[in-house]
């Protein structure tokens, strides 16, 4: 979410400033508005209404309702007629709303895409976005290609020498044109490009327009696509194959004003004229680069007293003729363009939102096609009772019997198919269960998604949301890093209570809810030194206590005298190294930290690296290359499947195999060593084999390293 605008209001104003404000805001321009009011001194003598009513429009883009009400209710009461000021009231009201909407998405930028560069998306081919780069030097085109948990460029050199592409680009320019920012390909593999001609229209030398032209594969330029000859710009094409159609953005004539977008139809050789989308669509403002997914057509629109701010994505059912704004956290107080779907669950989108990047940045969107239904929700009861072979029964809100199971000899069950966003009763036939029993609900990846303390009468009722919901819940905490960190602590009041996680500049990282037994955990949160909670606890004066990976306190803390508790995660003798992770983001962490790499899938018996195991190893090579002051220490660790013995040198075989392949990525031999460990320090202790279910086994095969700084770890010898 946005940070705070930070206001600074001092000094004698200077009326320049005020209307640049009002401007940039009037045009949507909402970070440069933002940082011209956080830095400039003097805006506090600002009373025009025009600037008043920009400066609490912009508050509320950035969230501050309160201060942004502050503003408008001494203007309403001063001109209780002007429909501006009620017009941005109602948007203020309607984004307060819509705040609560928040979309079940995760948003990230894709690694190292674009992150000193002007960018933008050209062109879709085989599922795999084309990108454009502006900045520095003359306009080059990149294909990206995803890469394991991220994405990264080819070479220029790699696309224009592809013979074909070459000659459109020499075509293009040798006939006035130039800046291609949009493409598409026909059936026929003719394609039609988006470009800016160079010469001047009518002997006006500020005429620059957007063209659509029409090319043949076999490098011959057909000219304009009919209807374009007009005095209008015509940019930014989609195709939409199954029913043919092109969609385009157009200043023509005929339209609502600003851009539209515009339709037209390829009926064998020929194409229909452009028929305008209408209303629904188009608005007196600007709507810009369309893009089709199926029957759903992605558009972005600077429409005022309308989303969040500057250009919002929006998403048009071209069979319902209806839209929607894809809303938080997608759209904001900032510029969103281009939204393609890569594949079911993944789309890709450009966006100015981080101003540590000259303009435009790739995000990616991650969400889980919506499913109603669990394939297996499990269930444990924790009781000092065994429960073996009780039947366990699952009642709908009505008190229908919907399923009825058995329960294992750990106390474990399992129903399948069952429906979320519907509220169930379980209860367990003659068992008398006592006054701390809760029940553990996991779905079918055996992630916890709720615990549910007894009832009076040996039952247990709970409200279960869709499968999407808990996804999105672990999701937007995830720090996709490997050099990212498990937080685990408790309190002592119970469960159900809210937890936030800030970071040590304050942002705020993470949220998660407590358990019955007081526990809660953020998983794969950003590397720092300190962090912060803020606890709902019912006393404030309750400490927060830290757990280790066995649960075990390691350290208390006690609430500071802002409600906060202040977690120390690194001093000055745990040998903080600030380093550059995967991301080219800077972490903070210790020599001493132990990163898990994660589950790798071997084969049984096998020390040849997995597909799955060698993208984490691209991961962490990325990081030694990155940062070439440190070493890393390598430990392998297997099941208890097989012989003591077997485990261990199968974990060293593992062990030597990963320093293999970081070897075979450039990295030198005297920054790498490593040592297996077979069974000996499982997470989840499991003695004997059968004491362990496959997820337990499954947690305790693993590889995990510790990153230690050369320079210090030579002093110290």
């Amino acid at each position: 979410m946005a940070q705070s605008l930070d206001l600074q209001l001092t000094d004698v104003s200077d009326p320049s400033n005020c209307t640049q404000v009002s401007e940039l805001v009037q045009e949507g321009d909402f970070n440069r508005a933002a940082s011209l009011v956080a830095h400039t001194s003097g805006l506090r003598n600002c009373e025009s209404t025009d600037f008043l009513r920009a400066l609490a429009k912009l508050k509320a883009a950035f969230f501050e309702f309160a201060e942004a009400e502050k503003i408008l209710l001494p203007l309403a009461e001063k001109y209780p007629n002007n429909e501006e000021i009620q017009r941005e009231w109602n948007h203020m009201v309607n984004l307060k709303t819509d705040l609560g909407a928040f979309q079940p998405v995760a948003i990230s930028p894709l690694k190292n895409i674009g992150e000193k560069q002007n960018i933008k998306i050209a062109w879709m081919e085989d599922s795999i976005p084309k990108i454009v780069n502006e900045q520095p030097g003359p306009t080059t085109y990149y294909p990206i290609k995803r890469q394991g948990r991220s994405y990264t460029t080819f070479q220029p050199e790699d696309l224009l020498a592809k013979p074909v592409l070459a000659v459109i680009k020499k075509k293009l320019e040798e006939s006035g044109y130039e800046d291609i920012h949009g493409m598409v390909a026909l059936a026929d593999g003719s394609m039609i490009i988006s470009v800016v001609k160079t010469q001047p229209y009518s002997n006006k030398d500020d005429a620059y327009r957007d063209e659509l032209v029409y090319f043949n594969t076999d490098g011959k330029l057909k000219g304009k696509l009919p209807f374009m000859d007009c005095a209008c710009n015509n940019a930014f094409p989609s195709y939409n194959s199954t029913d043919q159609t092109l969609y385009f953005s157009s200043d023509r004539e005929g339209g609502l004003g600003g851009m539209d977008i515009w339709k037209m139809k390829l009926n064998g050789d020929d194409w229909s004229a452009p028929v305008n989308l209408g209303m629904v669509v188009n608005t007196s403002a600007h709507e810009l680069m369309p893009t089709c997914s199926g029957d759903t057509l992605f558009f972005s629109s600077n429409v005022p007293y309308a989303g969040f701010g500057g250009f919002d994505l929006y998403a048009y059912d071209i069979s319902q003729e209806t839209k929607k704004n894809l809303g938080l956290p997608i759209n904001g107080p900032y510029d969103d363009f281009g939204f393609q779907v890569i594949r079911p669950g993944e789309a890709i989108w450009l966006t100015n939102r981080n101003s540590e990047h000259v303009s435009n940045q790739i995000f990616r969107a991650s969400w889980t096609v919506p499913e109603n239904f669990f394939d297996k929700l499990k269930g444990h009861v924790k009781s000092t009772s065994s429960l073996s072979g009780k039947e366990v029964l699952l009642l709908n809100d009505y008190g229908d019997v919907i399923d009825r199971v058995l329960v294992d000899a750990k106390n474990n069950f399992e129903f399948k198919h069952i429906k979320g966003n519907d509220t169930y009763r379980i209860e367990i036939s003659d068992a008398k269960l006592d006054a701390s029993s809760s029940l553990q609900l996991f779905d079918s990846e055996d992630k916890m998604i709720s615990e549910i303390a007894a009832t009076s009468n040996n039952g247990f009722v709970f409200e279960l949301l869709t499968p999407q919901d808990y996804y999105i819940t672990e999701m937007a905490n995830l720090d996709e890093s490997i050099l990212s960190l498990n937080i685990s602590g408790k309190v002592d009041k119970g469960g159900g209570f809210k937890i936030v996680l800030l970071n040590s500049d304050g942002d705020e990282i993470a949220t998660t809810y407590t358990s019955m037994s007081g526990q809660f955990k953020f998983a794969s949160v950003s590397a720092d030194d300190r962090y912060t909670f803020k606890s709902e606890v019912a006393d404030g004066n309750s400490p927060v206590y830290i757990l280790n990976e066995k649960g075990e306190i390691i350290q208390t803390i006690e609430p500071g005298a802002d409600g906060g508790y202040a977690y120390v995660r690194l001093s000055a003798n745990d040998g903080v190294i600030t380093l550059t992770n995967e991301y080219k983001k800077r972490v903070r962490i210790s020599q001493k930290d132990l990163f898990a790499l994660g589950v790798v899938n071997y084969e049984f018996n096998s020390a040849e690296i997995p597909k799955s195991g060698a993208e984490i190893l691209d991961g962490l090579a990325e990081i030694l290359q990155a940062n070439p002051q440190v070493r890393i220490e390598l430990e392998g660790h297997t099941d208890s499947k097989g012989s003591d013995l077997f485990n261990l040198e199968l974990s060293q075989k593992r062990i030597a195999s990963a320093i293999t392949y970081l070897r075979s990525h450039g990295i030198s031999a005297n920054r790498l060593s490593g040592k297996g460990y077979g069974e000996s320090r499982p997470l989840t202790a499991c003695p004997n084999e059968d004491d362990c279910d496959e997820f337990d086994h499954a947690i305790n095969r693993r590889i995990a390293f510790r990153l230690i700084d050369m320079l210090e770890s030579n002093l110290a010898n």
